[in-house]
């Protein structure tokens, strides 16, 4: 969630089997409670809508929304040892199953803070409890499931696959099987600190979050701090996050590249023609779409700072959180440059030439620098570093294309990976002579994984010395458990005894080679989930689950229309109307509450997003709130002899936004297969605590889009 399954754009599903007897199986997760302590453990299971009732025999029952559950009144206790299977119903998409010691969740579901130091805050509770999660979607008889420490860290638990689909799969991942809670603490927590510039070593320690008594709850990523309401670091509190005008607070890596500064040494760095950097976006070609021939070898290469007008977006304002909000595009200086070239021997960087012929049209891609701050370092997959743009929605034409700049896409994705690991910039003679992608990468580390998170000489021109890493990410990726003593590894330690924590600490670790996903279609061989031993976890006492008041009431969407883009014609952005009812009043829908209307795809719309580069499909989701761009509501009528209220809401979104969620990301909406393109309409209303959103009854079917192509 990123990266995570969770905050893909859309979940995988593998087309390598029949799922004709499996549809309609659940799928038996066995979670075996190793935790070694006796107070009770806890789990509780949420999809990306609704919360569930545990069952006695492990079955479950789909509750309430989110925005409308208490965690408490849903998490099932299993006991202090032994086994509990999950029966996963199919589908069961964007799933999370959280773990939790000696307390049950608490508070409503559709927020699950792990962060707050004030008693008196409603997210005190559950900053207190020690909880963890994984991630899963069991969908045409394929289970997706994958350990993430993305946001924190909190338990250690290993999942292992006894029967993956394909015999080369990973068959083990997250904390290795038997790493101890205090084992990861004792070793971890000192290590934040450890080989940082003296003047940021509290930033980094500040990671490690305590209980009144000073003792480690969690360890915090810089993307979870980020994320986190009311956190306060520097590395990415979200009053940080713009250089332009300045917000509140400072970050030792909100500096402007005019500075002596990292941003400022790494474009230079780089600007010098013996410090190469060059990332390989050929993977965009794609046999299905005749029309991304022009991506063919083609490689990208860094090219300093350049003025351009369409690279840097004006800040209007501020949120209620702190982050910008962005206007029309303005002139800017610091614009990082890439520029295209054709290598056909990416072994050998010099023979690359200029694009000719149909790729010619090819653009110089540009990454804005100068509203760059921790927050997009640490948290990417948004602007400037956008990486939505390489899904196939964007491959019908040249024209789209060149309008959503996909490259641009995998420039930044590459970008934020090699920073998060120490390599942006590194002083290493492979990094300069690679056209970077994430085969290339991983083969770099695989045969040389000394040159992660260092401290290099290409930054030995700044006082500061950073780290230009994710502290977070080095330590818990150097974790070594000795599988022969049960213990920590030592100097004594033999390689083949040698485990490291195989688990996302970062949205694009899998550049790194630690993605940790398994998949499984084998029901009568399952996947297990272990929950190691927590042995000298803090006896946290929260008090009592708090129930803040859940103020919005659930709408009833009457009908949605799409109101324009309902054919071909040139169009930005599509206005989507819906009618819906609530008890709500007037003072509250047309007042401070936040309503909006969005596609989502239909429930019976079956399988339709594409993963780059595979024959394979999915169901996507719906658009996040933050894309659509302004919004208005009207009443209707109101109030009923039920006291109901009938409003009209009429919401802009971009229609790229809105293609890749009706049409599922590629245009499979070719001749005779037009019910692909089913969507219904969302409603969602938000008094800025709680949301709680309902579909349409009725579906609309998007129009036939030319240059499409069926699966394979």
């Amino acid at each position: 969630m990123k990266k995570k399954i969770l905050k893909k754009g859309c979940l995988l599903s593998l087309g390598l089997l029949s799922f004709n007897s499996l549809e309609a199986a659940d799928y038996p997760l066995k979670i075996i409670n190793n935790a070694n302590v006796v107070d009770d453990t806890y789990i509780t299971v949420v999809d990306g809508a609704n919360i569930y009732t545990v069952n006695n025999d492990g079955s479950l029952t789909k509750g309430p929304l989110l925005g409308k559950a208490y965690l408490q009144d849903y998490s099932k206790s299993i006991g202090t040892a032994g086994d509990f299977t999950i029966k996963l119903p199919d589908p069961f998409v964007s799933g999370r199953i959280y773990v939790s010691i000696g307390h049950p969740l608490g508070g409503v579901a559709s927020s699950i803070p792990f962060y707050s130091t004030s008693s008196s805050d409603s997210n005190y509770y559950m900053s207190q409890v020690v909880y963890d999660k994984f991630e899963l979607t069991w969908q045409n008889g394929v289970l997706y499931i994958d350990p993430t420490s993305v946001d924190f860290f909190g338990i250690p638990i290993t999942i292992q696959n006894p029967s993956p689909i394909v015999v080369s799969d990973l068959t083990e991942s997250g904390y290795p099987l038997g790493m101890s809670w205090s084992q990861i603490m004792n070793k971890a927590v000192p290590e934040m600190p450890t080989g940082v510039y003296s003047e940021n070593q509290t930033t980094w320690s500040s990671l490690v979050f305590n209980d009144s008594g000073l003792n480690p709850i969690r360890i915090i990523s810089p993307s979870g701090i980020a994320t986190s309401s009311g956190a306060t670091n520097s590395l990415g509190s979200q009053k940080n996050i713009a250089n332009d005008p300045p917000a509140t607070g400072t970050s030792y890596l909100l500096q402007t590249i005019s500075s002596t500064s990292y941003l400022n040494n790494l474009i230079s760095y780089y600007t010098d023609t013996s410090h190469q950097l060059a990332f390989d976006v050929s993977q965009l070609n794609q046999p299905a779409y005749p029309q991304t021939i022009i991506f063919k070898d083609v490689v990208y290469f860094a090219n300093g700072i350049s003025a351009n007008s369409q690279c840097s977006q004006k800040i209007n304002g501020y949120d209620s959180q702190g982050r910008p909000i962005y206007g029309a595009y303005a002139n800017s200086s610091s614009c990082w440059e890439f520029i295209p070239k054709v290598c056909t021997d990416t072994t050998d960087l010099s023979t690359c030439t200029t694009p000719t012929g149909n790729q010619s049209i090819l653009q110089k891609e540009y990454i804005p620098m100068d509203y760059v701050s921790s927050f997009d370092f640490f948290s990417p997959g948004q602007w400037p570093f956008d990486n939505n743009n390489i899904l196939p929605k964007v491959y019908t034409t040249v024209a789209t294309i060149q309008t959503n700049h996909p490259a641009k896409g995998l420039i930044a994705e590459s970008l934020t990976a090699l920073f998060s690991a120490g390599l942006l910039p590194v002083s290493n003679s492979q990094i300069y002579n690679i056209a970077i992608d994430k085969d290339s990468l991983k083969n770099i580390i695989n045969s040389n994984e000394d040159i992660l998170y260092k401290n290099n000489s290409a930054n030995g021109s700044l006082t500061d010395k950073g780290p230009w890493f994710s502290q977070y990410s080095k330590v818990i990726h150097s974790l070594c458990y000795d599988k022969s003593s049960g213990d920590l590894c030592t100097n004594a330690t033999v390689t083949s005894d040698k485990q490291y924590p195989t688990v996302y600490t970062f949205a694009f670790d899998d550049f790194l080679a630690q993605d940790g996903t398994l998949t499984s279609n084998n029901i009568s061989n399952p996947i297990t989930v272990t929950i190691n031993d927590m042995s000298g976890y803090p006896q946290t006492t929260p008090g009592t689950p708090p129930r803040p008041n859940i103020s919005v009431d659930t709408p009833t969407v009457v009908s949605g229309t799409l109101l324009n883009c309902q054919d071909e014609r040139p169009s930005q952005t599509c206005s989507v109307a819906a009618v819906f009812t609530t008890k709500n009043t007037p003072e509250e829908i047309l007042g401070s509450y936040i309503v909006q209307a969005s596609p989502i795809t239909s429930t019976t719309n079956g399988s339709n997003c594409h993963r780059i580069g595979q024959s394979s499909w999915a169901q996507c989701g719906g658009i996040a709130p933050t894309n659509i761009n302004t919004t208005s509501v009207t009443k209707v009528s109101g109030p009923d002899s039920s006291a109901n209220y009938t409003y009209k809401v009429t919401s802009e979104v971009p229609r790229d936004q809105i293609e890749q969620i009706v049409t599922g990301a590629v245009w499979k909406n070719c001749p005779n297969s037009t019910t692909q393109n089913k969507f219904k309409y969302y409603v969602s209303v938000s008094d800025g605590t709680t949301t709680i959103a309902a579909e349409s009854p009725n579906t609309s079917i998007y129009h036939n889009i030319p240059g499409c192509a069926a699966p394979n």
